[in-house]
């Protein structure tokens, strides 16, 4: 059974994030590395979650009036 870990690896060493294999063995085991897209700033992620949630929230405010031209927004799209 495969199991997943979160590390960063720097150069040829992996460095733990969360919960780390336990060793059951000395001898060296067969491992899987993927390496992920490049993860941006958290500022800019912040900066982004605060976008959304006050887009959100003029969502909630606005009631059913924002969506009330959404067919004319996307009429070109039909042909």
């Amino acid at each position: 059974m495969l199991q997943t870990f979160k590390a960063n690896l720097k150069g040829n060493q992996l460095e733990w994030l969360d919960d780390q294999p336990i060793s059951m063995f000395d001898k060296p085991r067969s491992v899987y590395v993927v390496l992920l897209e490049e993860q941006s700033e958290p500022a800019k992620d912040s900066q982004s979650n605060e976008t959304t949630l006050a887009a959100l929230k003029e969502i909630e405010t606005g009631g059913g009036k924002v969506f009330e031209n959404v067919e004319e927004l996307f009429k070109d799209l039909d042909d």
